[in-house]
């Protein structure tokens, strides 16, 4: 049967020549798998940069809860991006960020309200000109809400057994309270590292990130 609904692309694969199977999380059915056929063809038009990192798409689906991948009927872009695809900080970020979210999606149902908070923060980064490289940090504190676990006071990040110096708390606590400080990029990556701890804490099988090492060398130094 086809469906209506939006998706935000997290990442693909390769398969055969031209195709891809892409997981993406849709707004009707929660995480799902697509495969793509001659997505990279030249003849009907390569749309390889509709699978970019957290593109927003709005598609036409096959939806057949018997089988682990669906297909795509229809797509076109939903909020085309004006600079994420064209700033080096925003493209590694983006990647980040979509690693992040294969790794906490994991339902198979519609969230409305959590998918409308992803489109937002998506669309906000996409306009955003400065402390880029921050977004980052205020995004994974703001996602552990819907996710269940935000923190409210610095004990929530000692009962996890993170364990922080007296700079990272007070950063920590001034995050917690909305009160910005400036971080150097030493801070930044000290304070990405908590936060993936304590995302490791609260979910099982989270495991380590691919991209935090490009992360570190290209926003935070």
């Amino acid at each position: 049967m086809l469906h209506k609904t939006r998706g935000i692309v997290l990442g693909y694969i390769s398969y055969k020549e031209n195709s891809i199977i892409a997981k993406v999380y849709t707004e009707e059915f929660g995480l799902r798998s697509y495969i793509v056929n001659s997505v990279k063809s030249s003849k009907k038009g390569n749309k390889m940069a509709y699978f970019q990192s957290l593109s927003i798409l709005e598609m036409v689906v096959y939806e057949n809860q018997n089988k682990e991948i669906q297909r795509i009927s229809e797509l076109k872009l939903f909020l085309p991006f004006k600079s994420i695809p064209f700033h080096p900080f925003k493209i590694i970020i983006a990647m980040f960020l979509a690693e992040l979210l294969i790794k906490c999606l994991k339902e198979e149902s519609a969230n409305s309200a959590k998918f409308s908070f992803l489109v937002e923060q998506i669309a906000l980064f996409d306009q955003i000109k400065e402390h880029i490289e921050d977004f980052h940090i205020d995004f994974m504190l703001k996602l552990s809400s819907f996710l269940g676990f935000a923190p409210n006071q610095l004990k929530d990040f000692n009962s996890a057994g993170v364990l922080m110096d007296s700079r990272q708390s007070k950063i920590v606590n001034n995050l917690i309270n909305f009160n910005k400080m400036p971080l150097n990029g030493a801070d930044r990556f000290q304070l990405l590292e908590l936060l993936i701890r304590y995302y490791q804490y609260h979910l099982d099988n989270f495991g380590a990130f691919k991209s935090v090492n490009v992360l570190r060398e290209v926003v935070h130094n």
